[in-house]
């Protein structure tokens, strides 16, 4: 079995600790990558800003509980970012790119658009209002963040639809099997009914016959009735063998 499908069962049965575990990765690689060189400059190493890419993570938490909150959640502190420093941080878009990959990977794919659209025309408003000397592709980089967040969401739940229908299909032809198999040996419980019957049926005919005759000769020749009658028993005899 690969990682990844280990991952997806896991998160099946411990939804909540798959969750912390998510959002305890994401916190763990947004704090470092604050730290990583932007525009050419130092990267933030600001307590604050490890603190609010902290809470942002923190989100992640009830994403599978309560996506769009999650969404919220990240997203605000993307934009909380942009107002308190006017700069660009491409770390901050790390928790709403999980959360949006959750949504895509709940809903469907004209739903999870809207929120990322939504989430996406926030942090372009805020870079517009806050962020004056933004480059374009640092707008770019930051709805492309999103929009990777969407699509990955969104092949993930093609993903699992295509394994589940693989899955249905499996068990479907297993019960066909065992239908099947439960014809064939019902079909098989009746044509040996259907030859008992004949065989007794056949017995049945022969010692009525025998009967009649022996009715017939019991009187006029009585030594034959007695043979006739030793047959008859030979004749059940080999009727209750089958």
């Amino acid at each position: 079995m690969d990682l990844d499908e280990r991952w997806v069962r896991f998160s099946r049965r411990r939804p909540l600790v798959s969750a912390i575990v998510v959002a305890v990765l994401v916190a763990v690689g947004t704090v470092l990558a604050l730290r990583v060189v932007q525009r050419g400059g130092p990267g933030d190493t600001s307590l604050n800003a490890a603190l609010l890419g902290i809470a942002a993570s923190s989100f992640l938490v009830v994403k599978n509980r309560a996506p769009l909150l999650s969404v919220v959640g990240t997203t605000a502190g993307a934009v909380i970012y942009i107002v308190a420093t006017g700069s660009f941080n491409s770390a901050l878009s790390l928790p709403p790119l999980i959360a949006l990959c959750a949504i895509a990977g709940r809903y469907p794919m004209r739903r999870a658009m809207v929120v990322t659209v939504s989430a996406a025309g926030s942090i372009l408003t805020a870079s517009f209002i806050w962020g004056d000397n933004w480059l374009p592709v640092e707008r770019i980089a930051a709805v492309g963040w999103l929009l990777l967040g969407t699509c990955i969401g969104a092949l993930g739940r093609a993903r699992s639809g295509y394994v589940e229908a693989m899955e249905a299909r499996a068990e479907a032809a297993e019960s066909q099997r065992e239908v099947e198999a439960t014809q064939a040996v019902l079909a098989e419980r009746m044509r040996i009914a259907r030859d008992i019957h004949d065989a007794v049926a056949h017995h049945l005919t022969a010692i009525n016959l025998q009967i009649g005759t022996a009715q017939r000769l019991v009187h006029t020749r009585p030594e034959v009735a007695e043979q006739m009658l030793a047959q008859m028993h030979d004749i059940r005899r080999r009727a209750e063998r089958g």
